[in-house]
């Protein structure tokens, strides 16, 4: 006999990996729809969790969505988050004809042109508001109806207001979010149990990340703004490293952080931000995650830590830089290919102006019709096909941008969509052109010189885990002594060869593998480590 589902007409909840706001805030909406269910789809953050699994659940009732029945939901209400991604749980409530849905979040909305992870949810009531927590619009609602919180519930509110304003520390904190902690406390709400939720403690595993962040940590001048990225890598995941990423902020007093933490086959990103100017919310959700304009973060899996950095990089410039523009970007007059030119003509004509591409004019005009790569070039000429017209090999679909396209459209056609090149055409004829190289020089013009990632493939993969478990003691000594000799000399040490591959696809150590270690060690032939090159390569394995 199948339980018999829960059924209420409405069904509060709030994003994945929920934070202390999250969860105060759907204890607060439940203050204002008494004849509602509450679902929690849980958290990252450690303290959360055990807080939810030990005192939340025997105070209110939470219930999983498989066991809600639909039927009898009439209204779905969303806190703390005004994104559809970040609510899977829920979606097919949301779909659902007759539902009215309703969002409470305090986070920016979502311009028109957000990608499908930053979608909007589609609401029929919204209260949005730019406080430092989604808990005080809930409380101005509470006022504005005259409910008032017994001890319980003003606790629980405030927790989410400290919580998301950093003890009002943040400068995302306004003045409505005092207000509202004034309010609450009248109310009775109890802080030295607050302090002991939001303050948590140092453990020697947080002291050595921080360490290690501290260690890391690279400055770089971002137009007038200086930006700080440090990075971790973890063993193991650690749910409250934004703890870690707020200590950072209040040691080094820096203005705007990116801290990455690699942990468990993803990056896990913590921003923050003091400046006006650099919306961190912003970049977070470009990469998948979300936030407001000074805190933020994303978890992003199969993105190796230098992509992510490109990336972060990016999204910063085109903040700093809104008022770029191809014209001001561009190489012109732009050098061209007519189509019926042969391929041998063209990969004369780029050779000798440098070019690695060049845009494909339909003869007797500049009208843009296409491009040549260099690459393709010499490979049809290495196959004996160089009489052959350049509209027969080159690259048809082409975007083009007028001269006053922003600099973020012509780096999301460069980088996000891979083209080498972008004619920049007025009146239907190309005036000039803008490469990778042009974005390059701009960036180079900068203090910071942060290059344009390169589109590849290719993936990188941390292996400070499999190393540990797959090799014995004396070696792993050695190959991080090798990596600390290295960093004395300031080269780049490379383990290559065999050696890696049998790390990544050969079973932990074993006794066969013992034996070829003491072997290899037995009689060691000296090495030398150049000081004056730019690598060091080492390469292990047997013969």
């Amino acid at each position: 006999m199948k339980p018999s589902l829960a059924s209420a007409p409405t069904v509060i909840t709030c994003h994945s990996n929920a934070d202390w706001d999250a969860l105060s805030s759907m204890i607060g909406m439940s203050m204002l729809y008494p004849d509602s269910i509450m679902i929690f789809p849980g958290s990252m953050e450690k303290p959360l969790n055990q807080f939810f699994n030990e005192t939340a659940v025997f105070l209110y009732t939470f219930r999983n969505i498989k066991e809600i029945d639909h039927a009898g939901v009439k209204r779905v209400v969303v806190v703390d988050t005004q994104i559809r991604s970040r609510v899977p749980h829920v979606q097919e409530l949301l779909d659902l004809p007759g539902v009215e849905v309703e969002v409470w979040d305090h986070h920016p909305t979502p311009g028109p042109s957000s990608g499908e992870k930053n979608k909007a949810i589609r609401a029929d009531m919204t209260h949005i508001g730019t406080t430092g927590s989604t808990c005080t619009l809930i409380c101005q609602a509470l006022q504005e109806r005259g409910i008032t919180p017994a001890c319980q519930e003003a606790t629980f509110l405030g927790l989410g207001i400290y919580g998301d304003t950093g003890a009002f520390t943040y400068t995302s904190t306004k003045p409505e979010d005092f207000l509202a902690g004034a309010w609450l406390r009248r109310h009775g709400m109890d802080l030295p149990f607050i302090a002991d939720l939001v303050q948590t403690g140092m453990t020697s595993v947080h002291i050595k990340v921080l360490n290690e962040l501290l260690d890391s940590a690279s400055v770089h001048e971002v137009g007038p703004y200086s930006v700080v990225l440090a990075e971790a890598t973890l063993d193991s995941f650690m749910g409250d490293f934004a703890y870690l990423a707020q200590k950072f902020m209040e040691m080094e007093s820096c203005n705007v952080l990116f801290a990455l933490a690699n942990m468990e086959e993803k990056v896990q990103v913590v921003a923050r931000s003091r400046v006006d100017a650099v919306d961190v919310g912003l970049i977070c959700k470009a990469l998948g995650g979300g936030g407001h304009r000074f805190a933020a973060s994303a978890s992003v899996k199969s993105v190796p830590i230098p992509e992510l950095k490109d990336a972060i990089f990016q999204q910063l410039y085109m903040q700093v830089n809104p008022n770029k523009q191809a014209r001001d970007l561009m190489s012109s007059p732009a050098v061209g290919i007519e189509d019926r030119q042969t391929i041998r003509e063209a990969e004369q004509l780029m050779n000798r102006y440098g070019l690695k591409a060049a845009p494909v004019f339909r003869a007797g005009t500049r009208h843009c019709i296409g491009y040549m790569e260099c690459q393709t070039a010499s490979r049809a000429i290495a196959h004996e096909l160089g009489d052959m017209p350049v509209s027969e090999y080159m690259q048809r679909a082409i975007l083009t941008v007028p001269p006053d396209a922003p600099l973020q459209r012509l780096m999301k056609i460069i980088v996000g969509a891979h083209q080498r090149l972008v004619p920049v055409v007025e009146k239907n004829e190309v005036i000039g052109v803008v490469t990778r190289t042009d974005l390059i020089n701009m960036f180079v013009e900068d203090p910071s010189g942060v290059p344009i990632p390169v589109n590849t493939s290719a993936r990188e993969r941390n292996l400070a885990k499999l190393l540990s478990t797959r090799l014995p003691h004396p070696m792993l000594a050695m190959l991080r002594r090798a990596g600390e000799l290295g960093d004395s000399l300031n080269v780049s040490v490379y383990a290559v060869g065999g050696f890696v591959r049998d790390i990544m696809l050969s079973p932990p150590w074993n006794s066969t593998t013992s034996i070829w270690w003491s072997r290899a060690t037995a009689s060691p032939s000296p090495r030398r480590w150049p000081g004056n090159s730019e690598a060091a390569s080492a390469s292990t394995g047997p013969s």
